[in-house]
């Protein structure tokens, strides 16, 4: 009884806490989170897998070729002439030899050494297959800018509303204080009407900018594969050590040194080409006639084996003019990671820029927000003495939610930069 109150505790401890960590994942996701939904839910992420066993199957091909091959030949034949012996010798008579030929034999072979022809073939699939799965990485990559597109999207729209919501929740305030002072003949009502004016446009903007979030997040939703509820919390990604001066980690990199490499395997089928080639041959049979005797007119059995080789002794410069082609295929490979290079390179100073201009605004537009507020607080005061009309601290909670909205939109645009150079390194 122990032991079975024992196991239901622990199987609902970890129905509970499955339960939790999924709900925690579900309220509370990153952008590494999104990346890797995106990758898993992309129309190539089952191609690696494919082509692994494509070229397993290929692999497996090349050492089948290499078993002994046997082989069943039969032949039948009629002729309208055959060899006729002119002369006649005393004492012996020369056999006719049969219009008619009939022949069955059993066909033995094996390659006992091809110059390492084999191994070469098994170098360059394991090459290529090396270069096509990168390939897929690379024609994935792009997916990152796009899940960062909706991602900031949707940070952007709701940092946008919290600030608004604190307006409104500083206008209810102002206007409970009014009210309150509209009953003792302080306040007027008119006062309170601009307010609550005032407190609808920016529920009116609200509702839009939540509109604009759920765009954002339906994107990242399609994009990613997942259901994303409204309470959903985005992580603001943030590097508080980020540097400008990081190598280029793209998997396009990767790519040319993986290409470069097939190239050079072709170089093992080079010389495997011009090595020697050795063989075992069997064959073994019936023919009628013999088919070994010349004088044996009768259907009898027959053999003959031995070993071939082969070697090419010249192919007149064949493999120098493939080792040139290889070394030419390499220089263009060359070539395209100096033009990508060049291009990201190219992109790396405007982030630069950029970020500096950011920085300043950011830091000048944090002590607008402090002053803004410093000044709103004395007008909500004032307002509440009747010194200030709501006009006026309306003018002002414009000033100073204009100064937030600001502020915000320059730490995510920041952010955001930042993510967005990381991805342009392959970071």
């Amino acid at each position: 009884m122990v032991k079975i109150v024992i196991k239901v505790i622990a199987f609902f401890s970890f129905f509970l806490l499955v339960n939790t960590s999924f709900t925690q994942s579900d309220k509370n996701i990153s952008l590494e989170d999104c990346y890797q939904w995106a990758l898993e839910r992309h129309p190539l992420k089952d191609k690696p897998a494919l082509l692994d066993q494509q070229t397993q199957l290929k692999l497996e091909q090349i050492d089948l070729e290499r078993l002994p091959q046997l082989q069943l030949n039969a032949q039948a034949s009629y002729q309208s002439e055959t060899v006729q012996f002119p002369l006649e010798i005393p004492g012996a008579e020369i056999p006719e030899l049969p219009l008619f030929r009939a022949q069955a034999s059993v066909d033995g072979s094996y390659l006992l050494f091809d110059g390492g022809l084999q191994e070469a073939r098994k170098s360059i699939e394991q090459s290529a297959l090396s270069t096509a799965q990168q390939s897929i990485i690379v024609e994935q990559y792009p997916i990152h800018s796009q899940v960062n597109q909706a991602y900031f999207g949707a940070l952007l729209a709701k940092a946008q509303i919290d600030v608004l919501e604190q307006s409104v929740a500083n206008l209810n305030s102002r206007i409970n204080t009014l009210e309150a002072a509209k009953k003792d003949g302080v306040a007027l009502q008119v006062d309170i009407d601009q307010l609550k004016v005032r407190q609808l446009e920016l529920e009116q903007q609200i509702q839009q900018l939540q509109g604009r979030a759920k765009e954002a997040m339906q994107s990242l939703s399609t994009i990613t594969g997942q259901e994303f509820g409204e309470d959903t919390s985005l992580e603001v990604p943030s590097e508080a050590d980020f540097q400008f001066n990081r190598p280029v980690q793209r998997p396009e990199l990767e790519l040319f040194q993986l290409q470069k490499a097939q190239i050079s395997s072709m170089e093992g089928m080079i010389e495997a080409s011009r090595k020697p080639k050795i063989n075992l041959f069997l064959q073994a049979g019936l023919g009628y006639p013999h088919p070994l005797n010349f004088f044996d007119d009768s259907l009898n059995p027959f053999a003959i084996g031995g070993v071939g080789f082969s070697w090419k002794i010249t192919d007149w410069k064949k493999s120098k003019v493939d080792r040139q082609l290889l070394s030419v295929q390499t220089q263009l490979v060359d070539n395209q990671q100096a033009v990508f290079l060049d291009q990201i390179e190219k992109m790396k100073s405007p982030y630069q820029d950029r970020l500096q201009t950011l920085e300043s605004l950011f830091e000048q537009g944090q002590q607008i927000v402090d002053l803004q507020k410093s000044i709103l607080e004395t007008f909500s005061t004032q307002l509440d003495l009747g010194v200030r009309t709501s006009t006026d601290y309306i003018e002002q909670l414009n000033k100073s939610t204009q100064a937030e909205l600001n502020l915000e939109l320059y730490r995510l645009q920041m952010e955001q930069l930042k993510t967005e150079y990381r991805t342009l390194l392959g970071l």
